[in-house]
């Protein structure tokens, strides 16, 4: 079956549950209701030409009374209530294709994009109707309005891919020498190429939606192979390649369609945009009757930069691909720093496999961010400071990334220096105008409005940037040493209270005493990014101060967790591995390993995989527990959909 991509899991904060909202039960449309989709929608044609209309079908939006709708049946779904009867009298439920595509039409409707909970549930429903009833819905009308309400979800919310997949291979079969064909708002693009040598061209196969207001809702590539009845196949595949956007995907291309193994058949390159700094390659190749990933399964090919690759193969075996790889050291809001190393990928035993010099190693690659990530420009001298940023900005430039990062610590230099008015021009500089989201906006807008007060000092506009959003431009616990060193706190008073006279609002404080070290007091303050600071007499009647560790007893507290958070890996192994049996293995270590229980999301997958796996009762245990404790959840709404009454 077709692969799915990872879908991730969401755990709940330390130390408090949050349940998530409850869906006001399921959307059930009628016709009286305008509904696109009822429980009980009639089959529409049921022969051997039963998809004989997909190119010119219309997805109903607002299908009218007297339509496709028939008068709705309840479903499942309970609102709120858990079970009425105790777990003996219920069963497994004995799912109908119908039945189960109802469910999922009735959360995908109700699915929004701030949910992720409920956006998990309804991917691990599309998982389950796929590998219950493969190429469901196989009734036309129901394909047709639940990829309707598949594609209008929330952009980016749901792997579509399984519910397309059988539809753009009917379209194909009804069109097989089409070069476009338009079908229900999908445009599928079939190029020729020679994928394995028989019955005729293949086909390389691209599937996009793009919406009324010019958004992708959907781009996908498959390999297509001819067959005896002059059509194409869409090929099973080994890999998994999520149509965009879908789960950090931005962006599918097509680098080449050429032969790059030496073996006088096609290869597909695909330039996957997954939000790395560097793309990722796949080289697909059609091998024993699917579409597989030629590059190391135990590795990525990750390219910034492509140094050489001697396409196409005149003659000779097959040529080396040279890359840069590209990764992040730091990035923004921080200071954007990237360095590279140079990798080259051999095709040998069958893979293209990674190599590269014994020497070789990941350099930073000259920018303004790499020139001053490691500087601590808040310890040195702020004349010596300022002067670092500005030429690092002459340097590379006003306009290159990590700019408005530079300026905004330049702005806060200024601040430290006294010069007020080129803090604030500084800033100024780079705000748009109406933007209060974007980081530098934020900071800017923080530093002016701080700044804009007679008797705030340095630490006080500082305090007011770490405030406005993470990252700051400028360190706090630097400034706030600046700031203790510039005032005299005398030994002769109370110490805590000079400190509070000073603006310094104390959390904590501690006497600490060790072998061979004067006694100090560990002071933590109410101020915003800063640590546990150490007093000392200083023996001329004031006290010297400096950052300490947390005195004993004061460290961080790791509350236990009120659940346990599962790895990826669980997720993983059922979405993308198809594999509930490795789901159990893992969730059982980490039961053993934790005290706290499983996130209701990680039950859920487990009672499937119970299900899957053909442990029934265990199932129908688990997902009774699901619903009787999170009734009124997404988790305990599917759950429930899992069980009837005797």
């Amino acid at each position: 079956m077709h692969q799915r991509v990872r879908v991730y899991q969401f755990g709940f904060v330390v130390g408090t549950v949050v349940l998530c909202i409850m869906l006001l039960g399921a959307v059930i449309p009628s016709a009286a209701q305008g509904g696109a989709f009822a429980t009980n929608t009639p089959v529409g044609n049921t022969g051997d030409d039963a998809d004989a209309t997909v190119a010119p079908m219309i997805f109903a939006t607002n299908t009218p009374a007297g339509g496709i709708a028939s008068t709705p049946v309840p479903t499942m779904i309970p609102t709120q209530a858990g079970p009425e009867s105790v777990l003996f009298n219920y069963a497994l439920r004995f799912w109908l294709e119908e039945d189960l595509v109802n469910v999922l039409f009735d959360q995908v409707n109700a699915l929004t994009a701030e949910e992720e909970d409920a956006q998990l549930a309804v991917n691990i429903l599309l998982y389950e109707l796929e590998r219950r009833f493969p190429g469901a819905p196989t009734d036309p009308e129901q394909r047709a309005q639940l990829i309707e309400a598949v594609i209008n979800a929330p952009v980016g919310t749901l792997d579509m891919r399984t519910i397309v997949e059988p539809f753009v291979q009917n379209a194909i079969n009804m069109n097989p020498d089409a070069g476009t064909i338009e079908a229900n708002g999908f445009q599928i693009t079939l190029t020729p190429v020679n994928l394995d040598g028989a019955n005729g061209t293949d086909r390389l196969v691209q599937i996009r939606y793009v919406d009324d207001e010019d958004v992708v809702r959907y781009d996908e590539y498959r390999l297509a192979t001819a067959t005896e009845n002059n059509t194409f196949a869409l090929l099973p595949t080994t890999y998994d390649i999520p149509a965009v956007p879908f789960d950090g995907v931005n962006a599918v291309s097509v680098y080449t369609a050429d032969d790059v193994t030496a073996n006088s058949l096609d290869e597909v390159v695909l330039r996957v945009d997954d939000n790395g700094v560097s793309d990722r390659f796949y080289i697909l190749s059609y091998r024993n009757g699917r579409a597989v990933d030629l590059v190391d399964p135990d590795l990525e090919l990750r390219v910034g930069e492509i140094v050489s690759w001697n396409l196409p193969i005149i003659e000779g075996g097959a040529p080396d691909l040279t890359v840069l790889e590209t990764r992040a050291e730091s990035s923004y809001p921080d200071w954007q720093c990237n360095s590279q190393i140079e990798y080259t990928w051999r095709f040998e035993r069958n893979l293209y496999r990674r190599s590269a010099d014994l020497n070789a190693r990941f350099n930073n690659v000259p920018s303004l961010g790499c020139r001053l990530v490691h500087v601590d420009l808040f310890a040195l001298s702020t004349s010596e400071a300022i002067t670092e940023v500005e030429s690092a900005l002459l340097e590379f430039g006003f306009d290159s990334p990590s700019a408005t990062r530079a300026l905004m610590t330049l702005a806060m230099l200024y601040v430290q220096a006294g010069r007020i008015d080129e803090a604030r021009n500084t800033a100024q500089s780079i705000i748009t105008v109406g933007d209060d989201e974007t980081w530098e906006s934020q900071q800017a807008n923080a530093l002016i409005t701080a700044s804009g007060v007679a008797s705030n000092t340095a630490l006080d506009i500082c305090a007011a940037l770490a405030l406005a959003s993470e990252s700051p431009a400028c360190d706090m616990d630097a400034t706030l040493g600046r700031f203790l060193t510039a005032v005299d706190i005398q030994t002769d008073s109370d110490l805590i209270t000079q400190l509070e006279t000073f603006g310094l609002p104390v959390v904590e404080n501690e006497l600490v005493s060790a072998v061979g070290r004067a006694d100090r007091t560990a002071v933590l303050f109410a101020l915003p990014d800063t640590g546990w600071w150490g007093f000392v007499d200083a023996r001329d009647g004031t006290y010297n101060a400096e950052p300490i560790d947390a005195p004993a007893g004061f460290e961080e507290t790791a509350f236990p967790l009120v659940q346990t958070q599962v790895p990826q890996t669980a997720y993983d192994a059922l979405l993308v591995e198809d594999n509930p049996a490795r789901v159990l293995t893992i969730l059982e270590n980490v039961q053993r390993e934790n005290d706290a229980p499983l996130t209701p999301s990680a039950l859920y997958i487990q009672a499937l995989s119970y299900e899957l796996t053909g442990a029934r009762n265990d199932a129908r245990t688990l997902y009774y527990d699901i619903w009787e404790t999170y009734a009124g959840t997404i988790w305990g709404d599917i759950a429930a959909t899992h069980l009837e009454l005797r």
